[in-house]
């Protein structure tokens, strides 16, 4: 049995075009740079790392999200939701290559996590709705508009405020945990049959432990 520390991997890029929201998951696309020619073990874990990367990049985001400055960053929830929506289809995808990394529990604990920003993005989408409408509106019904527009505003910081802090808080560990699982894995090697596919993937470990 030989354990693989995945190295670094400047080829694969995280970045990949957003998807709405409101649909449902699809298969998880790979990276920009292609990952054919690994093994499955280290191809599936570096898919599932890029996509926990996009999570992480948008997570610092949030505290910004809808700032007193009026500086807001509009897309960071969608984006955060986004990495960890893509991130649960690769795991489910390609359970099988991601044997004994992500264990049932983990999984449920990243699925609950995702489900807790839901709110805050489904308010979201109701003011962006409502706004669009206005132009429709009476001059009598406007007034029933702000009103409407101040209580989603007030119900979607709320929410923000919760997802800047606890929920933040819960991603941090789940990808401190996450991270460590999928950059680590092992594979059972037998020298004798003369396995290319598992030795190329030692020797490109052992290339890049020296570099």
């Amino acid at each position: 049995m030989a354990e693989i520390d995945l190295p670094d991997d400047p080829q694969t890029d995280p970045e990949a075009p957003t998807e709405p929201d409101h649909e449902p998951d699809r298969e998880p696309r790979p990276p920009a740079e292609p990952i054919l020619g690994r093994s499955p073990e280290e191809g599936a874990r570096r898919l599932a790392l890029a996509f926990l990367d996009q999570a992480a990049a948008a997570r610092p985001r949030l505290r910004d999200a809808h700032g007193d400055d009026g500086d807001d960053d509009e897309e960071a929830l969608h984006d955060f939701r986004v990495g960890l929506r893509r991130l649960r289809s690769a795991i489910r995808a390609y359970r099988g290559a991601l044997a004994g990394s992500v264990p049932r529990k983990l999984e449920r604990r990243l699925r609950r996590l995702a489900d807790s920003t839901g709110s805050g993005r489904d308010t979201e989408v109701q003011i962006g709705w409502l706004r669009a409408q206005r132009p429709a509106l009476a001059p009598y019904q406007r007034p029933g508009l702000r009103w409407l527009l101040e209580r989603l505003a007030a119900r979607r910081a709320a929410a923000y405020e919760r997802i800047a802090g606890k929920v933040a808080d819960r991603f941090d560990e789940l990808e401190t945990d996450l991270r460590a699982r999928l950059s680590v894995y092992t594979a059972e090697v037998h020298l004798d049959r003369g396995e290319p596919e598992i030795a190329a993937t030692l020797g490109r470990t052992a290339a890049a432990s020296l570099a």
